[in-house]
């Protein structure tokens, strides 16, 4: 399985967190659910969206992020089906309080 990086190194507390056309060949949307969990001072859960091509959109609203404290959070992207679940990504992100929030 070859994908390129999902995840960006930053994600802005106060705006929306949107991840369109998401391709993992291997597991396609259309038999797989593409979670997000995110640890850290707020810890969080996502599940994509899935399109009908196969692959995955993110779309995290501002009213959730803007509850995000700034800092180092780590991160796992992995897939689920039924009785499988398979670690695409992990990594670290750094979430940063946008100025007219702080």
């Amino acid at each position: 399985m070859t994908t390129t990086k999902i995840m960006p190194m930053n994600v802005i507390a106060g705006d929306t967190f949107k991840i369109e056309d998401i391709s993992i060949s291997d597991y396609l949307s259309t038999e797989y659910t593409l979670c997000l969990s995110i640890r850290g001072k707020t810890p969080s859960n996502h599940t994509a969206t899935s399109n009908p091509d196969g692959t995955y959109t993110f779309n995290i609203l501002h009213t959730t992020t803007k509850n995000w404290y700034p800092g180092s959070y780590r991160y796992v992207l992995y897939v689920d089906k039924s009785t499988e679940q398979y670690t695409i990504e992990t990594g670290a992100v750094e979430i940063i309080q946008r100025v007219d929030l702080s």
